[in-house]
Formats: structure tokens, sequence, C-alpha cells
């Protein structure tokens, strides 16, 4: 796909051979990988190479890593690896296939509340236990956050690019991953402290962004949209918009905790994010414990459910299923994550992101959507060869969400029969329904 660097087939300092590509940031590169010995699919991650080798940004990637293995948790992603390609750092994750909350608010809008308090009191024990470990994560978004259906934990948080760690008696002042006096992180996100680049910041920027996101999956928006200065602006002169007028079904006390992490001032908010999660806790529902999102991870696939049961789809909250299509579904379909292209007859290009897949179809979050019996030409890397596919695609059904982010669900036309079969395969190997 355009912007790659290492084409598939590419040998990783002879251990990792090269798959596909997953997904590029603003200094790195996300592949799927095969370790040639093993023959675990893993997530294999190093620094753009169309910037120049950049030893700061060498150096952060390096440090994700520490952060990362230090907030070991079943519900961050592993790091199984790292190594030096070329010069460079890389990371090697485990391979999640699967959904992020970003993805998913794009196909549904906004979630029930009680799906928003069930997911986010699992989110916030997971970062409760990196505050106790040192780790501040900095960039809490519902696209860094994997929406699993595992037996204990039903999300896996990742990218801790820009993460702060506390000093340690070996690292000292250097385990910090970011400097004070520069902004980082999303800015709808970003708690008023980070934003002023005030220089006592700590565990409380997280409670802010995990109200932001608690807000957003409720709504459909954020407190305050924009750029830096657009939110800053906004955030220093505007009320909070009113949650109880935006969900009048959501109740008093799951209100009161959303605008206790949005407090600007951070003494207002929760002192823990362990007081988040008991907070969210006392109002979450007795949902299936099993399965809540809509993707799973390669080691439930291969068996590594330590449960034991069988994951269906009527066990899964309503909310993390996957969006509605006209009549009976003709084909099972599985969680698939990948970079896709659109080209529309008129020429135009839509570069976008699959999320689901079935040998009948995809579900293609983009900026843009298509009217239903709109058709056009799709490129993406089929999920077991990785060989890129071309088919003919028509739209059955779109949904708009928030900041241009559209969810389309195709239809194939025209696919071969060989990548039929193969994308059934892995649907197979995923427990699709």
């Amino acid at each position: 796909m355009e912007g790659t660097t290492l084409e598939p087939g590419t040998l990783v300092e002879h251990r990792y051979l090269i798959r596909r590509f997953i997904a590029a940031g603003g200094v790195a590169q996300v592949y799927a990988a095969t370790h040639r010995i093993t023959g675990r699919e893993v997530a294999l991650k190093m620094p753009r190479t169309d910037g120049g080798r950049d030893p700061l940004v060498h150096e952060r990637l390096l440090r994700e890593g520490h952060a990362v293995a230090r907030a070991k948790h079943p519900g961050v992603v592993e790091i199984v690896d790292a190594g030096e390609y070329n010069g460079a750092p890389y990371l090697v994750f485990e391979l999640l296939e699967g959904r992020t909350l970003g993805g998913l608010l794009a196909a549904r809008s906004r979630l029930g509340w009680e799906e928003v308090a069930f997911i986010d009191q699992k989110v916030a024990d997971v970062v409760a236990h990196c505050h106790q470990r040192g780790v501040v994560h900095r960039d809490l978004k519902p696209d860094n956050i994997f929406v699993l259906p595992t037996a204990t934990f039903s999300i896996k948080l990742f990218d801790f690019g820009i993460a702060q760690l506390a000093p340690t008696a070996e690292g000292g002042s250097k385990a910090k991953l970011t400097q004070v006096g520069s902004i980082v992180g999303t800015p709808e996100y970003m708690a008023p402290e980070a934003l002023q680049m005030d220089a006592d910041q700590d565990q409380r920027v997280d409670i802010y962004s995990l109200g932001v996101i608690l807000f957003e999956l409720l709504t459909g928006s954020v407190p305050f949209e924009g750029r830096y200065a657009d939110v800053l602006i906004r955030l220093s002169t505007q009320p909070l918009p009113s949650l109880a007028k935006l969900r009048p079904d959501a109740p008093p006390n799951l209100v009161a905790a959303i605008e206790r992490c949005l407090a600007r001032d951070k003494a207002g908010r929760f002192a823990t994010m362990s007081d988040v999660s008991l907070a969210l806790a006392s109002m979450v529902l007795p949902l299936p414990a099993a399965p809540v999102g809509g993707g799973v991870s390669r080691a439930d696939a291969a068996g590594g459910d330590p449960s034991g049961t069988k994951r269906t789809q009527a066990d899964t909250p309503a909310a993390f299923k996957a969006a509605p299509v006209a009549g009976k579904r003709r084909f099972a379909r599985a969680p698939y994550t990948t970079p896709a292209q659109l080209t529309l007859p008129n020429g135009e290009l839509i570069a976008g992101q699959v999320e689901e897949i079935s040998e009948g179809g995809v579900q293609f979050i983009a900026p843009r959507g298509l009217a239903s019996g709109e058709k056009g030409d799709f490129r993406f890397a089929e999920p077991l060869t990785g060989k890129v596919l071309r088919t003919g695609a028509i739209s059955r059904w779109t949904k708009a969400a928030r900041a241009g982010r559209h969810a389309t669900g195709f239809e194939f036309e025209g696919v071969s029969e060989e990548s039929r079969a193969s994308i059934r395969k892995y649907v197979e190997l995923m427990g699709g329904s």
C-alpha cells in the first residue's frame, strides 16, 4: 500500500517475514509478520524511513518498549521481542485482529450507557494498573483501544508512543518519555494542563482522557473538537456540554462520574484511576464476561481462551455487534484491520481501513461514505496470504460519525474464488459468525 517501505516477503533480521502493511503513524510503521522458526504471527513496529534516521524517534520507540514491558498486563498489548534492522530499532508485539473503539463508534455512532460503563470500567482497570507500575499513557483515545472477546479482559490498550515513565533508581529522570514544554497527544482528548504544557502533569491527564472517551461513547461527539488552539480556547471559554441533555437516559451517577473526570482543574477530578474504576463498577450490569468485542487475538483463535467456552454472536452485548445489513447475513464475518483504497468510477481515490471482512464483503471506515448502490474498486491485503486483493464492490449501507469518519458496508463484485476461499478460511480461524 502507499506509504509503506517494506514489501511483503522482506526478511527482517533473518527472523521476521513481512506479510502485509498494517498502519503508519507520524513516526512509525506497523507490519504483520511471521517468525520464521516458530511460525508465530506478530506485529512489527519500526520508525518510518521517509523522514530520515532521527535519533529522537529511535529513542522514543525504544522507550515505548520499556513502557509496555513495565505495564505488563492482560489488558495491555504484549511485547514479545525487539531488535535492530538497517540501523533502526524495531519492536515486536502480539498481533491483534479486532476492532478499535474508534471503528466501533464509526459504525454505531454511540453506545448504550450500560455498555459504556462496562467497557470503560475495564479500561479504567487496565490504566489503573499502568499507573501503579509508573506508566502514564498520555494518549488514551478510542483509536488506541482494541475491543476483544477474551475470557478475562475485553480490551487491549496499545500505542504507548508518548507514554511517560516515573523515574526509577536505575533510570532516574531519563525514564521520562517526553520532555516538559512539548505538546504531545490528540487535542480533543488532552487535559487542560497538557494543552497548556504545565510542568506538573501527572496520572490525572489519563483520567481526563477517559472522561472524554466516556462522553464520546455516549454521545458520538467530544466535548470540545478542533486543533490544539481551538480546543484550548473552547475549553477555557465555553461550559462543558450538558451530558444529561444529550443522553437523558444515562443515570445521574454516571453523568456525575464523567463530569468529575472532565473537571478543568485536576484537583476536582478523581484522585486515581482506581477510584474511577470503582465508580463505574457500581453501575455495571451483569453482562456476559467473555465476548464483549468484535475481535479476537491470534492466541484466542488458536485455542488460547482459558475459559474453554465457545463464543457466539448471541452472547455479545448488542452495541458491540456488527452494523446491520439488509436481510439475512449470507456469510460469516470476522474482525480484520488493514488499510484499503477504494477507487470510484470517476477516478476519485478514497483511502481508509477495513475493520471487518467476510467472503462476501467488508466494512470500510473512511473519511466519506458511499450511498447504497454506489460502486468502486477495492485494493487491500488479504488476511492470510498478504496478497493485494483487487475487486469491485457495491455499497449496501453507510453511516456517518464524528470528525468526518464514515462506516460503509460493501459487497464484493467479481472477487475470485481463490480469494473467497482464503478469506473464508481466515473467518473460520477467527471464529467468525
